[in-house]
């Protein structure tokens, strides 16, 4: 749906501007006389940075067949920074793992980004890996404690060697797992369910620096350096390139003024464009296929979210849904169907992301073609357009 503009060629710039080519060729002179009138100074071992720590806290845990590494960066954020937390579960083929609900004791932040990878089944070292990436953002300076994460496991290679592997590689009808009970082993007829806990993770966010605090801790300013002393045999090879560099530069100048050339910039993207694009990767992700109904609900419910606020500018990403259905009925942007018709959508998206509601095939279907026809009901119309106002 992007228009995707041609890349500039040479011939096309050389085309726009015709005098490109003496000005080149004149700073490329006036260089090469400079640097010969300069004595290149030797490096010192105080100009070899020193290498960096890694800026983010890392955290691993293994029991038997599972390892879990935990990563949250950077290490010291600040007020204005956003933090990035990543939940990655590796473990051999035969071995399933249940990985945390998305979201799950994240209250605290507030989760601008959140995208699930799932593990490859036949990989070459014949190693899983499951990972959970959040982006998140704080309200406010301070401590803050990312709680013990719980991921359970069944270990079925046993199981796996001695009978043919299901398409998946795992056996089948695995019971649902509760991570939130006590991490011992349980009887599932003849594998056992077990769970690995980590430790939790705190960090501390700053506020913004003091700007007078910053101000003291400034160098001096140096004393002024004496420019390098041009030898005299080079005095008027420089001054006959200067020259030239000015005069190509004052011809380009006039010809561009004359020609008065207008740049146009590529028109912004339609926001129900971009919507729909989001759509269709939503439907690429096979969250439903795996029965990840809460990380299905939150991405269609975000795209929906960002289309409001990309078309009647009403901030809807940052708002829950009962501040954002309040602003709403103090709003013209949309008309009382439409309305009541955001209402049910967000409503039944909370009670899958929150209320642990599991909607049959019909109701996901009835979810996803209401956010469709949504945004095509509410694009912009010919007139708006053409106006110029979306």
């Amino acid at each position: 749906m992007n228009a995707h503009a041609h890349p500039e060629t040479n011939h096309d710039r050389n085309k726009r501007s015709p005098w490109r080519p003496v000005v080149t060729s004149a700073w490329a002179l006036f260089l090469a006389l400079v640097l010969a009138a300069c004595e290149p100074s030797s490096p010192t071992t105080d100009d070899v940075p020193a290498p960096e720590e890694e800026n983010a806290i890392t955290q691993e845990k293994e029991r038997g067949p599972l390892k879990v590494t935990l990563r949250v960066e950077p290490k010291n954020p600040t007020f204005a920074d956003r933090v990035r937390y990543t939940i990655t579960s590796r473990a051999e083929q035969g071995v399933e793992v249940t990985m945390p609900s998305p979201g799950l004791h994240l209250e605290h932040f507030i989760i601008k980004d959140f995208r699930s990878t799932s593990p490859t089944k036949d990989t070459p070292d014949g190693i899983q890996e499951w990972k959970h990436e959040y982006v998140l953002e704080v309200v406010t300076s301070g401590e803050y404690v990312i709680p013990e994460t719980r991921i359970a496991f069944v270990d079925r290679r046993d199981e796996l060697a001695k009978s043919t592997p299901t398409p998946d590689g795992l056996a089948p009808d695995s019971p649902p797992v509760d991570l939130n009970t006590d991490p011992t082993p349980e009887n599932d007829g003849e594998a056992k369910v077990f769970k690995l806990v980590t430790d939790p993770i705190t960090f501390e966010v700053a506020s913004l620096e003091d700007p007078e605090a910053a101000l003291q801790d400034l160098r001096p300013i140096a004393a002024p350096v004496e420019p390098p002393v041009i030898p005299a045999s080079l005095r008027w090879p420089l001054i006959i390139a200067g020259s030239v560099i000015g005069a190509a530069l004052l011809i380009a100048l006039l010809v561009v003024f004359l020609r008065k050339r207008e740049v146009k910039l590529p028109p912004p993207v339609p926001p129900e464009e971009i919507a729909y694009q989001e759509l269709e990767w939503l439907l690429a992700q096979g969250f439903t296929d795996r029965g990840e109904l809460k990380e299905f609900y939150f991405h269609l419910s975000r795209i929906v979210r960002e289309y409001i606020e990309r078309r009647f500018g009403l901030r809807a990403p940052e708002r829950t849904t009962e501040e954002f259905l309040i602003d709403l009925s103090h709003s013209d942007s949309l008309g009382s169907d439409h309305k009541t018709l955001l209402a049910s959508f967000l409503e039944k998206a909370d009670m899958v992301k929150f209320a642990r509601y599991a909607p049959g095939t019909d109701e996901i279907t009835a979810s996803f073609d209401a956010a469709k026809d949504f945004i095509a009901e509410t694009r912009p119309r010919a007139e708006e357009v053409a106006s110029g106002s979306r």
